[in-house]
Parts: C-alpha cells; sequence; structure tokens
C-alpha cells in the first residue's frame, strides 16, 4: 500500500511551504521491514522558465519508522511541475 498526504501554504508572492511525503506499507513483509513512513518540511517556488510557469519544490525526508534491511533513514525529494494553463483554463459562457 503506498499512501500519499499533503500540507501545503501558498503564499501570494509564488512561494510555499508544508509537506508532501509518501508512506508505504508491505503487507507480507517481515516484523520490522512492513513500514515506511517519512516526515519532513517542503519549500516551493512558482516560477516562469521561458513563457512557462513551473513550480519546482524540495522535501527534506526523516523516516522514523522504516524498514529494517533496505529503508533509509534520510531522504530528500525534488519535484518540477509545468502549469500548462491552456489545458486548465475555461471559457465561461
Amino acid at each position: 500500500m503506498n499512501m500519499y498526504y499533503a500540507f501545503v501554504y501558498a503564499f501570494s508572492n509564488g512561494w510555499s511551504i508544508g509537506s508532501e511525503p509518501n508512506f508505504a506499507v508491505n503487507w507480507e513483509g517481515s516484523l520490522g521491514n512492513q513500514v515506511s513512513f517519512p516526515v519532513g518540511p517542503q519549500i516551493g517556488k512558482l516560477a516562469k522558465i521561458g513563457p512557462l510557469p513551473v513550480k519546482v519544490e524540495l522535501q527534506v525526508l526523516y523516516y522514523p519508522l522504516h524498514p529494517d534491511v533496505y529503508g533509509p533513514k534520510w531522504g530528500f525529494q525534488l519535484q518540477v511541475t509545468p502549469i500548462l494553463q491552456s489545458l486548465i483554463r475555461r471559457k465561461l459562457l
């Protein structure tokens, strides 16, 4: 099972803070190797690259619960999301 939760606060100047980690459960794993649960802060910025708006986010993750065998204790997540305005915009009648 893989779950995703998000808590994000967006400021009016394009910056955002929050947390958006994924946690996983392996129901068939041995005891101590079933849960991977990260927590950590995230910072993001909405900016333009040429004419295209892009959201760039960086998150540092600490895993208080992680598998004993292969699980990380620390990690980071970099996310780059292009904003395609023509797909979002709708013509109002």
